[in-house]
Formats: C-alpha cells, structure tokens, sequence
C-alpha cells in the first residue's frame, strides 16, 4: 500500500493531504456506513475541517488588495 499525495493552493497557502491507495492505484475500499451517532471527538474533528476548507476558500478568493 502507498500513499497518493494532493496538493491544495489556496492564495498565498499550499496544503498537502495524503491518501492511501493499492500499488495498482486503486482507492482502499471503505467500510458500510454506521448506524451510532456521531461521537464528540469526531463532532470537533468535522468542525475543524469544516473551518479549515473555508480558510482555504477565502485565501483562493481573496488578496489583501481586496
């Protein structure tokens, strides 16, 4: 198993996200879905994508001549 890499610019920002995938370049297969509800710790975890897609969006849109 390797590691496929994406890389995100966003304005003056570069963000770099790795992902798993086969050899063969196949994604890993992903389980079925839950049925429990979402724990606190991965409540925070979404939280903090959620902000951190948003400061990627408005550093793609924005300079500081705006």
């Amino acid at each position: 198993m390797t590691n496929r890499e994406k890389r995100t610019v966003a304005g003056p920002l570069m963000e770099v996200s790795l992902y798993p995938v086969w050899e063969d370049g196949r994604r890993i297969p992903e389980r079925a879905p839950k049925t429990t509800p979402t724990t606190e710790a991965q409540r925070k975890y979404n939280e903090e994508q959620a902000r951190r897609r948003l400061i990627m969006r408005v550093n793609a849109n924005f300079t500081k001549e705006d």
